[in-house]
């Protein structure tokens, strides 16, 4: 999966786990349900993956990628994408837009 920034025209080029970990916040899946989806399954597994995730997630922000913001509804979701990202997925073709803040 690629990242693309509008406003600076940078690409970012995310791994396969970070490519499954953002599908699945931008699906809406949880914090731990996205750990899961890139971890073994063993419990050691999905919390070396929360920790994993909180990197990539500070990685995304610090590059002006994305937003944290926990949702007052479910605060174990997040929004991620700000406004003017685009997520491409390099084997089909799709795209995801951000709209963040």
């Amino acid at each position: 999966m690629v990242l693309l920034d509008q406003t600076t025209g940078r690409y970012f080029e995310l791994n396969q786990a970070g490519a499954t970990t953002l599908d699945a916040l931008l699906d809406g899946a949880s914090l731990p349900r996205a750990a899961q989806l890139v971890s073994d399954g063993s419990r050691e597994g999905t919390q070396q993956a929360l920790t994993d995730l909180g990197s990539f997630l500070g990685r995304l922000t610090d590059n002006g990628l994305a937003t944290v913001e926990e949702p007052h509804d479910s605060p174990d979701r997040i929004g991620i994408l700000r406004k003017g990202i685009d997520a491409f997925r390099k084997t089909t073709g799709t795209a995801r837009k951000g709209g963040g803040a």
